[in-house]
């Protein structure tokens, strides 16, 4: 029901998908994208936007806010980020206009869904312009503008060109030029996709569809094409009751009612509920008539009246139960736990009239209505379970006022020692810093030597000291020597490593300052925080405080419109089985007027052969 919302977000989130992702929280927010948890995706994202948590990733997370809101059926909110984005972001707006034209279109408002289509200034990338090109396409075919749609769709499905060809462009080109009257044209696009290998269930669906599309479009002209083709179309596909029907009427017109009697046979066993079965059961009794079996043609026809007045007795029990919501309860019963994102195409429930209302269930607009009753009460839920949380809030608030005013005093005392400290630690910092230029100005390797080389400069000054005190001689001499060459070396040693010394003495300098940079941000984002944090704190208890009576004010007018939808959804359903029950009033007409004829015999060949010329 939701797989066009479905297939724009995924397009909205291809690029995102596609490029590297550098914020965390947007990773986490495609992360539920992509697993269809739709409503939580977008409170993430819109709870990173207000925290500006996404960086470079801001105006690609409002492309996908756009398609999530699509995606949850809030046609109207996307379309004003679209319209905003457009205008905002000059880098994304042809992407912005494309959305907005989605948007407009899923609400059925074709002009404004042109007009925004019209605002695209420059094909898109890749299959971001094989979406838009789809989607104009859609917009010519509701203008009645066959030709133009066709034309449309042709570079995204030539199979020939670089870009390839998506089945779907493929299928919609052929439906497009047969409604243009172009058969020729559309025969080879329709054969090809109707004849090729298939891989993924939408595309054996797409298949059976192209099949059956061409051969209705060639049985007027070419039956035995036709035949040819619904032979591709799967026995238990979700068009294999039209084609079974449209192959026993192709058999008819090559006067082949055998061939037409097993198709009909077979299609008639099913579920009475596809009105295609009940035209295979009344055209059972002529394919009889045109082999000369006239009992077996009267058999059937009387089998066909009993169980059509079955059907309409179970199609009157069914409508009694869905008057007094009997038949209902257990459908919505087993929507509990529902979320946005999920399909309301779930296992039917079974049950005495199950069979009757199977198709009222499969109906699309019927899905649609349950999946906005159902959206209704999963709201209403999170309506209640916010309520209920709102006092564990309170409780979380009080606490942390608690704490704050409690922890304040000591903060402040430690804070002013810390200030202190910083200060002197700055001073002490400044000396340093005064040193080491003095130290590179005069250059001197004695002002960055070790401890240990500071030792050995001392220890050979007292040497020196020891030697003038001694009596001249040769020992003395000696001494003197071997002094100053340790002298000499330690002086070498000073000069060789001042350079690198000077370099480490700098860069523990910068760290040093970095350090110091950084408690002096702590510190005064403490004191920020000591003005910062008490209104801070009656801003979420006024928040707080605001939330609980828009609560209660919400979650009653969210209940009453789950009422009203479900009202409108069980209305619904009864005018969907008011409808199948005209069609089998009108089939059960038919079959006792056959039965009238096969009885005075006034049923023939030729009869059968007429009322075949005439089927559509």
């Amino acid at each position: 029901m939701k797989t066009a919302c479905a297939i724009a977000a995924i397009c909205l989130a291809g690029a995102a998908a596609a490029q590297e992702v550098r914020a965390p929280h947007y990773g986490d927010v495609l992360f539920q994208h992509f697993q269809s948890r739709w409503f939580g995706a977008l409170g993430s994202l819109m709870t990173s936007q207000q925290f500006q948590r996404l960086g470079e990733h801001d105006a690609e997370a409002e492309l996908l806010r756009g398609g999530l809101l699509l995606d949850w059926g809030q046609h109207d909110e996307a379309a004003q980020v679209f319209e905003q984005l457009a205008a905002r972001h000059p880098t994304h707006r042809d992407r912005a206009w494309v959305g907005l034209a989605r948007a407009r279109w899923q609400r059925g408002l074709v002009d404004q869904a042109e007009a925004a289509l019209a605002q695209v200034q420059a094909p898109l990338a890749g299959e971001r312009d094989d979406e838009r090109l789809l989607l104009q396409a859609q917009l010519h075919l509701a203008r009645g503008r066959a030709a133009q749609a066709a034309a449309v769709l042709q570079p995204v499905a030539d199979v020939k060109t670089a870009r390839g060809a998506t089945p779907l462009a493929r299928h919609n080109q052929g439906l497009a030029l047969l409604r243009a009257g172009d058969l020729a044209a559309a025969r080879p696009v329709l054969l090809k996709l109707g004849s090729e290998a298939t891989g993924s269930e939408e595309q054996r669906a797409l298949r059976d569809r192209a099949n059956l599309a061409l051969a209705l479009a060639e049985r007027e002209q070419q039956p035995a094409a036709a035949r040819a083709a619904l032979q591709r179309v799967r026995l238990h596909g979700s068009v294999a009751n039209k084609a079974l029907l449209a192959d026993g009427w192709a058999a008819m017109d090559l006067n082949q009612p055998q061939a037409a009697l097993v198709a009909w046979t077979e299609l008639a066993g099913r579920s009475a509920a596809d009105p295609a079965v009940l035209e295979a059961r009344l055209a059972l009794p002529q394919a009889y008539v045109a082999l000369g079996a006239r009992g077996q043609a009267l058999a059937q026809v009387e089998r066909l009246l009993h169980s059509l007045d079955d059907d309409a007795r179970a199609l009157a029990a069914a409508r009694q139960a869905l008057h007094d919501g009997s038949a209902l309860a257990p459908l919505l019963q087993v929507l509990h736990g529902y979320e946005p994102g999920q399909d309301a195409r779930i296992a039917l429930p079974g049950g005495e009239h199950a069979a009757a209302l199977a198709p009222v269930w499969a109906d699309h607009g019927f899905q649609q209505a349950l999946t906005r009753w159902a959206d209704l009460q999963w709201s209403a839920a999170e309506l209640q379970r916010w309520a209920a949380a709102l006092p564990a809030f309170d409780d979380m608030l009080a606490l942390r006022r608690s704490g704050f005013e409690q922890r304040l005093p000591p903060t402040l005392r430690a804070a002013r020692d810390d200030a202190q400290g910083l200060a002197a630690r700055q001073r002490a910092r400044d000396a340093l810093a005064q040193r080491l230029q003095q130290a590179e100005a005069a250059d001197d390797g004695a002002a960055l030597a070790t401890a240990a080389q500071l030792q050995q400069l001392q220890r050979l000054a007292r040497m020196q000291q020891d030697l003038a005190a001694l009596d001249a001689g040769d020992e003395r001499d000696a001494l003197a020597d071997r002094v100053r060459r340790l002298q000499g070396l330690l002086a070498w040693q000073l000069v060789e490593q001042r350079a690198q010394r000077l370099r480490d003495a700098s860069k523990a300098l910068r760290a040093l300052d970095g350090s110091l940079q950084q408690a002096q941000a702590a510190l005064a984002a403490l004191q920020q925080a000591q003005a910062d944090e008490p209104p801070r704190l009656d801003a979420l208890a006024e928040r707080l405080a605001a939330l609980a009576p828009r609560l209660s004010t919400t979650l009653p007018q969210v209940l009453a419109l789950a009422d009203e939808q479900r009202v409108d959804l069980q209305g619904l359903a009864v005018a969907l089985l008011d409808r199948h029950q005209q069609h089998l009033a009108a089939t059960l007409l038919q079959a006792r007027l056959l039965h009238a004829q096969l009885q005075d015999g006034s049923v023939s060949a030729q009869a059968v052969q007429g009322d075949r010329d005439a089927q559509p």
